[in-house]
């Protein structure tokens, strides 16, 4: 197959490479489209707009350019660890084009022909990258470099939350059942108190007090944290069970933190035998192992975090102690967990307006 100047298949020939220069400046961007005629020639119309229809006004303007600002952004805001990579990988993702070029050069009619041309993986992906973007220029903005932002103008598009799927009563007793060592460990944990990864993984002996469970650490990408996500600390307590499994880990007689790394972790996990877990790779790999023994259909395993609030919920338990330990404020708990609120209430509630309809009809 013949492909115009530019154009060429990617490394794993699956999707469309675009190389071009402007302003003296290599660039390349990868189009996620199989490499067949119509794709072909969408991805020579797309280069040719990076190359004339973006910048024709590239001479001048004494601003520093986009990508300058974009790093200055990363650098000075107060973003958390992960929010921080998230916005620098979408702006290297989506964005990266516009770094050559002067900020204050940069227009409307240009980002919406990016945006237009992109084929976005879904809708709350799209909004993060114009989230990425309209900060960029918000600070450029500030700094009185450009006049205005022309990313406020791109709307967010609306989007369903995912819907959460926690595991049921039998499902979590049988995945427990085929788990053993800290992986058992781990997972009662996480079934017992809907402790998130990272904060299960920060978890050191100075933080277990009987059948309490001090919160206020966590790893997140691989990184050790003194906060929480929320950057909030919160005290757990402890199940029967949790605390049982927590007594069985050998850690318990050298102290440091609850889980690390073993040495029959083998090739999952590059770190240093005995220093802790810096991910759940290897943890997760055997929950998926477990699932998969008892032919359930596997949710990740952020999910016992949410199978404890549900449970929690049909159990009886009060919204407010459950929040509490979850480390929600009681309004993000009401919208992530309502529908399973008062199982037997409903069912109440449901019988008073039948009987009602009853003695209405038997008028």
């Amino acid at each position: 197959m013949d492909y115009p100047t530019g154009i060429r298949p990617s490394k794993c020939g699956r999707k469309l490479e675009i190389r071009y220069q402007v302003a003296g400046v290599r660039r390349s961007q990868i189009v996620d489209k199989k490499p067949n005629k119509t794709n072909i020639r969408y991805a020579a119309s797309l280069r040719n707009q990076l190359i004339e229809g973006q910048f024709e006004q590239t001479k001048g303007g004494g601003s520093p350019n986009f990508g300058t600002i974009a790093q200055e952004y990363l650098n000075t805001a107060k973003l958390t660890l992960s929010s921080r990579n998230s916005y620098r990988d979408l702006l290297n993702k989506y964005w990266e084009s516009l770094y050559p070029y002067p900020i204050d050069l940069i227009e409307y009619n240009l980002i919406w022909q990016m945006d237009n041309n992109t084929e976005w993986p879904s809708p709350k992906t799209r909004n993060n990258a114009v989230t990425a973007l309209r900060q960029v220029f918000k600070l450029g903005k500030k700094r009185g470099l450009c006049p205005t932002n022309p990313a406020a103008e791109l709307d967010y598009e609306k989007h369903q939350k995912a819907e959460i799927k926690p595991y049921t009563t039998l499902e979590k007793e049988q995945i427990l059942s085929s788990l053993e060592g800290q992986a058992l460990a781990y997972f009662t944990l996480a079934f017992e108190t809907g402790a998130r990864t990272g904060e299960l993984l920060a978890l050191t002996w100075d933080d277990i007090s009987g059948n309490k469970m001090t919160v206020n650490k966590s790893t997140v990408r691989r990184v050790a944290k003194d906060s929480t996500k929320t950057a909030k600390g919160r005290t757990v307590l402890l199940t029967k069970r949790a605390q049982e499994a927590i007594k069985q880990l050998p850690t318990i007689f050298s102290g440091g933190h609850l889980f690390v790394v073993e040495q029959f972790a083998g090739g999952l996990n590059t770190q240093t035998v005995g220093q802790p877990h810096k991910c759940a790779r290897w943890l997760n790999k055997q929950f998926k192992v477990a699932a998969k023994q008892h032919g359930i259909n596997y949710r990740r395993a952020y999910n016992c975090r949410h199978t404890y609030a549900s449970l929690g919920l049909t159990a009886g338990a009060k919204p407010g102690f459950l929040a509490d330990q979850l480390g929600h404020s009681l309004e993000m708990f009401f919208n992530r967990y309502a529908k399973y609120m008062a199982t037997e209430d409903d069912l109440a509630e449901l019988e008073k307006l039948e009987n009602f309809t009853s003695s209405r009809g038997a008028k």
